[in-house]
């Protein structure tokens, strides 16, 4: 009998810490329409990064500018703006840049670039 009472409490002390689970409603509660919410890493997206990279074509009419990074050789386009293209007619292919930009929707936009002081020196 005292192991009835004991398994009896058992199973009441689980069901009522259990319970309250079990009640909670899984659909979210009819709220007012708010602004839509921003992706996550969007802010993020909007902060000048920097990178350097080798030259690998460059199109000053079209103001863009693609590069090659890191080991593996990943190519990068970007589109330059007017204040960072006025340069783009002095580099060529090979060349080191360092490029300050910002990436929105995934599309790269270059701040500044300036060729690297180890492609200047040869």
């Amino acid at each position: 009998m005292n192991k009835a009472m004991v398994l009896l409490a058992g199973a009441l002390a689980t069901l009522s810490l259990v319970g309250p689970t079990f009640a909670q409603s899984t659909t979210p509660a009819a709220k007012e329409p708010s602004a839509p919410a921003e992706k996550p890493g969007a802010q993020k997206d909007q902060t000048t990064q920097q990178m350097t990279a080798s030259v690998v074509s460059v199109n000053p009419d079209a103001k863009t500018l693609t590069v090659k990074r890191g080991y593996k050789g990943k190519e990068l386009t970007f589109a330059v703006e007017s204040g960072a293209a006025t340069h783009l007619g002095d580099l060529k292919t090979g060349d080191q840049v360092k490029i300050s930009y910002t990436k929105a929707q995934d599309k790269l936009m270059a701040k500044q670039v300036v060729k690297s002081e180890a492609t200047k020196a040869k």
